[in-house]
């Protein structure tokens, strides 16, 4: 993780997980789970869930 801003966390990724977190994302797209231009919060939670599922690290910063 990288420094602390008042109380927040931010991300500081090793590529490997950049990349497998954009996969998950763009899965979640071709899914149809992207009803506008973003993600709502059902769809964030898939991609947090399914990205701990298969890779062991939890994503606390979103």
């Amino acid at each position: 993780m990288g420094k602390s801003k008042e109380g927040v966390i931010s991300a500081n990724w090793e590529t490997p997980y950049v990349l497998r977190f954009c996969d998950h994302g763009i899965q979640e797209i071709d899914s149809g789970n992207r009803p506008t231009t973003h993600f709502n919060k059902e769809d964030w939670n898939n991609l947090v869930k399914n990205f701990k599922e298969r890779t062991g690290q939890d994503v606390t910063c979103l």
